[in-house]
């Protein structure tokens, strides 16, 4: 899920909810499929039929759902709020069980994957500079930047 304000409507919602169900049914189908015993194979107890040898439960599988991030509002180009994408993150983990991995601001991987892909190891030797105190100022200090400065150009 990204920022994509034209693809918000209920059709793309309602397809990736059901990308999301489908994904999730087909796991637990391969899960179930590695566990089942074959042949004159022999069963010593329950649990060796509901978990892999991963210990990935058949009953506890989820897809994944990918979330450039988690902010419920922006500022859009008329400088109004507009809903973000982290209303639609919600609904979408609410409805299917899916628990959404956020790549972008303000993730901890994100800072760290951005501070090395320039080659700086310390990253208290880099500031932020932005205009979002959560995603930009907040994720930077929670990722061990040096410092962050917020603007108002957002």
């Amino acid at each position: 899920v990204g920022l994509a304000p034209n693809s918000f409507h209920y059709e793309k919602l309602n397809e990736a909810f059901r990308l999301l169900l489908r994904l999730k049914e087909n796991q637990k189908t391969s899960v179930q499929e590695k566990v089942e015993p074959r042949g004159n194979e022999t069963v010593e107890n329950e649990s060796d039929i509901s978990t892999t040898n991963s210990g990935k439960s058949s009953d506890n599988v989820q897809p994944h759902l990918i979330a450039i991030h988690r902010a419920t509002h922006y500022r859009d180009s008329d400088h109004q709020l507009s809903l973000g994408p982290g209303g639609f993150i919600s609904l979408l983990e609410q409805t299917t069980g899916a628990s959404a991995h956020v790549i972008g601001k303000p993730s901890y991987d994100f800072y760290r994957a951005a501070i090395s892909s320039i080659g700086i190891e310390d990253p208290s030797e880099v500031i932020m500079v932005g205009d979002d105190v959560v995603g930009d100022v907040q994720g930077a200090l929670d990722a061990g930047l040096g410092g962050a400065v917020l603007v108002k150009t957002g």
